[in-house]
């Protein structure tokens, strides 16, 4: 019966996420859409390599905002849970600068990368968004010294968790620890266990969890929607312990 109970609750814990998450997505699509908005054209790039660019105006990322809030909404029969989406950086592609990528005037463009990414995928985990940011410039190794920047500049926008697997960056309207809806990939946009945080696998272990069934089974299920064909030894302590938390 507790357990029960523990997995009804649960429940409608993800139901009142699912409304939020929808009532904002329509929220940003309709600012996005208003008159009021910003129309100025993005100035061109500068030919200096060594000079720091503008950062991309505040149109074209409350665009990109609405665009993933949109594709992550709840709403309709054919998708009944939010899909995760990966962040579309395009609109940067005029603005990046990797030759002045650790000059203190480029931190405001890292700092509204960072602000979007967490914004569309968050939350997200230090390694994944040190590489999102990393391959935007270009580079397709993300080095010690490009995680360590990122890091810098996030810290001082975002708000984080911390967890056995690394940092995890949290949007500004959710506050970390909070319930997180599980988001399965979208256009095969699969994750690693590691790169999903505890509070989002006790959503998939709620979706999945039927009391009848054993602990096997429900690790079984999560796997499936995680993408995994295996499920290995190294990737079981996180699903258990999510497993634990909506039935202890």
């Amino acid at each position: 019966m507790k357990t029960l109970l523990a997995s009804s609750r649960a429940r409608r814990a993800l139901e009142e996420e699912r409304e939020a998450a929808k009532q904002a997505a329509d929220a940003a699509i309709a600012k996005v859409n208003s008159p009021t908005v910003s129309s100025d054209a993005q100035k061109p790039a500068s030919s200096d390599p060594t000079t720091s660019k503008l950062p991309l105006g505040e149109a074209h990322a409350e665009e990109q905002y609405a665009r993933n809030a949109a594709a992550k909404a709840v709403g309709s029969a054919s998708r009944p849970q939010m899909a995760f989406v990966e962040t579309d950086l395009s609109h940067f592609a005029t603005t990046t600068n990797a030759d002045a990528f650790f000059d203190l005037s480029y931190e405001p463009v890292l700092a509204e990368m960072i602000a979007l990414i967490v914004a569309t995928e968050g939350p997200v985990l230090d390694a994944v968004l040190a590489r999102r940011i990393s391959r935007a410039h270009g580079w397709q190794r993300t080095g010690s010294r490009i995680v360590e920047r990122v890091e810098e500049v996030a810290r001082k926008c975002c708000k984080t968790s911390e967890e056995e697997v690394g940092t995890f960056y949290w949007p500004e309207t959710t506050a970390p620890g909070s319930t997180v809806l599980w988001r399965p990939p979208a256009d095969e946009q699969q994750r690693a266990i590691d790169e999903v945080c505890a509070e989002e696998l006790r959503s998939l272990a709620t979706l999945v969890f039927d009391p009848t069934k054993g602990e096997e089974w429900t690790l079984v299920q999560m796997a499936r929607q995680l993408g995994l064909m295996k499920l290995r030894a190294a990737s079981r302590p996180r699903l258990e312990a999510a497993i634990r938390a909506i039935t202890a």
